[in-house]
């Protein structure tokens, strides 16, 4: 009688240890689903606020190219987008070799990475808006500016004429992009494909 009370005790205390894990197990496995909901989540939401950003920018792109908006129009149009869009660093209106026509983006800072003319040359070749890998740099102020370019393209009856060159700044599209109830909870950041932190907490 002993040896069988003493096997159904340890019986008893396996069953609840197998319990007790497998409890545990599904509060991380609720966990890492709660987590995978809230990154999907901010990443629709900075999806859906680029294809916004990008729709206005290409509608002021063929209104250029169909000669319904001059410099003038241009600048007035860019600074709504810009009052609007805190996240965007500056809108560039470039020529078919590159060159400035009207913005306050410094070109020289601009071309200084090859990423730049890199994608210009894409968007030229594919007659249609791109955006950059994204790009790092030191800027007048010495701080690293994490940035990443859309080069729109301009065409007026199928001839290539320019690009409209959005630069977004990774902290600023962290900041007014990724919900704030998402930024409250986690230590979010943006990585590049080699893990190195572009924008964000680095743990």
């Amino acid at each position: 009688h002993l040896s069988l009370r003493r096997q159904r005790q340890m019986c008893i205390r396996d069953s609840i240890t197998t319990a007790f894990w497998y409890l545990r197990y599904e509060e991380l496995d609720r966990e890492q689903e709660v987590i995978r909901r809230d990154v999907e989540y901010a990443q629709q939401r900075l999806r859906l606020r680029l294809i916004d950003k990008q729709a206005q920018v290409t509608r002021l792109a063929q209104s250029i190219g169909n000669r319904e908006t001059n410099v003038q129009g241009f600048q007035s149009e860019v600074q709504t987008l810009l009052n609007q869009s805190p996240e965007i660093a500056s809108l560039t209106w470039l020529d078919a070799r590159s060159r400035l026509r009207a913005g306050d983006a410094n070109v020289q800072e601009i071309h200084s990475h090859p990423e730049t003319q890199t994608t210009f040359e894409l968007s030229r070749s594919l007659m249609q808006a791109v955006y950059s890998q994204p790009i790092t740099e030191k800027r007048g102020n010495e701080q690293l500016f994490s940035e990443l370019q859309l080069h729109v393209p301009i065409i007026n009856h199928g001839k290539f004429e320019g690009v409209l060159l959005v630069e977004y700044a990774l902290e600023g599209m962290l900041r007014y992009a990724v919900p704030s109830e998402i930024n409250s909870k986690y230590a979010v950041s943006i990585r590049d494909s080699n893990n190195n932190v572009l924008a964000g907490q680095a743990n």
